[in-house]
Order: C-alpha cells, then structure tokens, then sequence
C-alpha cells in the first residue's frame, strides 16, 4: 500500500465498511490532508470508490468504500512479482 496511513485506511474500510472523510479523520487520528492525500492514492489504484465525484467534493462530505476484489487483485499480482519476479502482464 505504500505507507501505514493508506493501511490503516484500508483496514477501517475492510473491517467497517463504507465510511465518511470525516470519520475516518476522526477515528483513525490522523490529520484532514494525510487522509486526503492517501485516498486520492487509492481512488487512482481503484482500491476505493466514493459516492461524490472529485470535481464535486469542494465542501462536500465524502464517504468512501472499498472494493475488496479490486485489492485482492493487486494482492495477487505482488504476491507474483515477490514469489516469481512476474507482475502478470
């Protein structure tokens, strides 16, 4: 996942579901812009969704879910590359 708070992030979301901005802020006590930062990382793997397009978040509350086949996908393929040097083409 590339750091401990997009970890973290995905665990919440694994364990609790979908799941607000705010909450996850809130819960997980890591700062606004981390949060925010790391989960544009993850809309962009398509490891999570949301249910407000990014060009219409400005003030918006935003609640996000994961899409657990989508991460078992990029499991499985650094499973590959680890094991076998393979990323699966």
């Amino acid at each position: 996942m590339g750091n401990r708070t997009k970890a973290l992030v995905v665990r919440y979301l694994w364990l609790n579901g979908p799941t607000p901005a705010s909450e996850l802020v809130r819960e997980l006590g890591i700062l606004q812009g981390t949060i925010s930062a790391s989960m544009q990382q993850l809309e962009q793997w398509a490891v999570v969704s949301t249910d407000v397009p990014a060009d219409r978040r400005h003030g918006r509350s935003v609640t996000y879910t994961l899409d657990r086949e989508r991460l078992q996908q990029l499991i499985d393929l650094w499973r590959a590359f680890v094991t076998d040097g393979d990323w699966g083409s």
